[in-house]
């Protein structure tokens, strides 16, 4: 019957971990090996799901919108920035030695300034962020200390003072991991922690390629957005 074949689709539909470990899988290189701008950002809008789900109580749902609204933001200036460029913005790489080269490292860090290259630090801060918390929480640790721990580390040295006071306070809110996994279609927590750890372990290598990268360029920027 109709109802039953709608039921079984929505059971096949792949988890968020599932998901977001098949859109690192698909990740691209060129013949150098180097990372293809659209195929990152496939990834990071993967990530774009997670933060009114991790933020979704009475005090953080503000939060994961403005998580949520910064990672569409800086998907389309990394789009509009590597289209401009044409081939050079065909690979991370490229593009970030191309803004280097053309604008300048001092500027294009300074606070209020956009860039594809700047973007593209946030972007990869957001889903090195969420991975750390999930690693944390699949790990055993008490979901506020994973909030904080994940946030401190990777995020807010780069926030100004007024927004780690609003950002600080709503990560000790995060869900626990009895909580989490049924709000992401995960039944049980044996599988949780099983398609979390693939999720991490599948992430956690390409966010380290990518900071390297930009490391390597001079734009791992110390200073706020």
């Amino acid at each position: 019957p109709p109802k039953a074949a709608a039921t079984s689709a929505r059971m096949a539909e792949p988890t968020w971990f599932e998901d977001m470990a098949k859109r690192v899988r698909e990740v691209q290189r060129d013949e150098a090996g180097h990372l293809t701008t659209e195929s990152y950002l496939h990834v990071c809008e993967g990530n774009l799901k997670i933060f009114t789900v991790i933020f979704n109580g009475y005090v953080t749902a503000e939060v994961g919108r403005q998580l949520a609204a910064a990672n569409e933001n800086g998907q389309s200036i990394v789009r509009k920035d590597s289209e401009k460029v044409g081939a050079a913005g065909k690979t991370l790489v490229s593009l970030v030695k191309h803004q280097v080269a053309e604008t300048g490292v001092e500027k294009l860090g300074t606070p209020g300034e956009t860039s594809g290259t700047k973007s593209l630090l946030w972007l990869n801060r957001e889903l090195t962020f969420i991975c750390k918390l999930i690693r944390l929480l699949i790990s055993g640790r008490e979901a506020s200390e994973a909030g904080y721990e994940a946030y401190d580390t990777v995020i807010k040295p780069y926030h100004a003072w007024i927004v780690q006071k609003f950002v600080g306070n709503a990560v000790g809110y995060v869900p626990t991991i009895e909580q989490l996994l049924p709000l992401l279609g995960i039944s049980s927590r044996e599988v949780g922690e099983g398609l979390g750890k693939t999720f991490c372990d599948s992430m956690e290598p390409l966010t380290a390629e990518v900071l390297a990268l930009l490391d390597a360029e001079g734009a791992h920027f110390q200073g706020t957005p």
